[in-house]
């Protein structure tokens, strides 16, 4: 029924181009004026989606811009908990020395631009030893991440500076060993021996903890301070998030930035339902329920919302490394309480094709390492103007 030529498919679609120069979009990206069209000849097919299976992601979790730590008991997306864990670098002149009495701290960068949950809250933050083994380029959000009982520092929102850095004396058996690594003179034995036996630092929130904040660990460092300070960057770092007592509503789909759901779309069927066979524009809208989300937090509560969300279709190897790395994406934008993509380009080239529209999926987008959410319509919400829709734009 819906079989096509490739070369009618090739004809439909060097006019669906020749059109797409003459098309400008309005201020309502929803919208589709012409130029030289009359506008009245382009017609709007809108298609809700019949399905919207989900999967799941495991995401990298190491070495991105900002590491997130604390807790906050989000109403809408469950008791989230994150902590952070680093590895000082050891590399140092023959002269360095690591004294008794020298100040051994932490001297951390917190990204101000970024908070979550109760912005008056004080919090505290421990530091412990890690005990297992962990690598920042392939730490995935699967991994576990193990810490010895002993307090090595701390420190709180109040020891945060003006330039949004705080300082934490380290000291306890961690110190010990630090140190010693700096006495051993054989430099290639000391780097071998560090980085395979020592597994660095991790920040634990205080369960009283009542809120995130995101710490930036590449503007990060250890300070020894003696009669001259001398500073050495991290090595390697990563973070950990835990999410439980997720509430769950069966007319909305949350998407997260960590890809614990991800959509998995096929909109062959929607596609070639539509008798507009020559495309100007195709678009995928998502709402959001916005409202939800904004009176489900209390007066003093802050929650990132993903940025936008992105899309990308085909057979994917690493969809880890693609989603949270790869340009290769279409952007839903978010505005006026949408996420709107603009599909024209694959939805034309599938029609060129004659090949299904499938493995289309859709997840969450934030700045690197920021923890964002949204709760989107599913296709069971009982408000056609909300439900998930494919919207054609075209000439019979």
């Amino acid at each position: 029924m819906y079989s096509t030529t490739k070369a009618a498919r090739f004809w439909q679609l060097a006019f669906s181009a020749i059109l797409l120069g003459f098309v400008v979009s309005c201020e309502d990206p929803g919208s589709v004026g012409a130029t030289f069209v009359d506008e009245s000849e382009v017609k709007v097919d809108t298609i809700l989606l019949s399905g919207m299976p989900l999967t799941s992601v495991d995401p990298y979790m190491g070495k991105l811009s900002s590491s997130p730590v604390g807790k906050f008991s989000d109403p809408m997306f469950g008791d989230i908990e994150t902590i952070t864990f680093f590895k000082p670098d050891v590399d140092r002149l023959s002269t360095d020395t690591l004294f008794a009495d020298d100040v051994l701290r932490l001297k951390l960068k917190v990204n101000t631009a970024y908070v979550y949950g109760d912005t008056l809250s004080e919090g505290t933050y421990n530091i412990y030893r890690v005990t297992s083994s962990w690598r920042g380029t392939t730490y995935k959000l699967s991994d576990d991440i193990s810490t010895d009982a002993e307090l090595i520092g701390s420190f709180s929102d109040a020891d945060v500076d003006t330039n949004g850095f705080v300082r934490a004396d380290l000291g306890g058996s961690w110190r010990t060993t630090y140190q010693q690594y700096f006495e051993m003179e054989d430099d290639s034995a000391r780097d071998a021996d560090y980085r395979a036996n020592d597994f660095g630092l991790a920040i634990v929130p205080d369960p009283s903890n009542t809120k995130i904040l995101y710490t930036t660990m590449g503007s990060s460092s250890i300070e020894i301070a003696g009669e001259a300070t001398t500073v050495y960057t991290m090595l390697d770092w990563g973070h950990d998030v835990s999410r439980t007592n997720i509430p769950v509503n069966g007319s909305e789909i949350t998407l997260q930035s960590t890809y614990e759901n991800v959509l998995q779309l096929d909109i062959t069927d929607a596609v070639r339902s539509s008798n507009l066979k020559n495309i100007v524009r195709a678009e995928l809208v998502f709402s959001e329920d916005t409202l939800a989300m904004q009176n489900s937090l209390g007066d003093n509560e802050v929650r990132s919302r993903v940025s936008s969300l992105g899309l990308t279709q085909g057979e994917i190897e690493d969809k880890a490394y693609e989603f949270g790395f790869s340009d290769n994406q279409i952007v839903g934008y978010f505005l006026s309480g949408k996420f709107r993509f603009n599909v024209t380009g694959i939805v034309n080239a599938s029609l060129y094709a004659d090949e299904p529209l499938n493995n289309i999926f859709v997840y969450g987008n934030t700045p690197s390492g920021v923890l964002g959410f949204t709760s989107i319509y599913s296709t069971s919400t009982t408000d056609p103007d909300k439900a998930p829709r494919l919207v054609i734009y075209g000439i019979e």
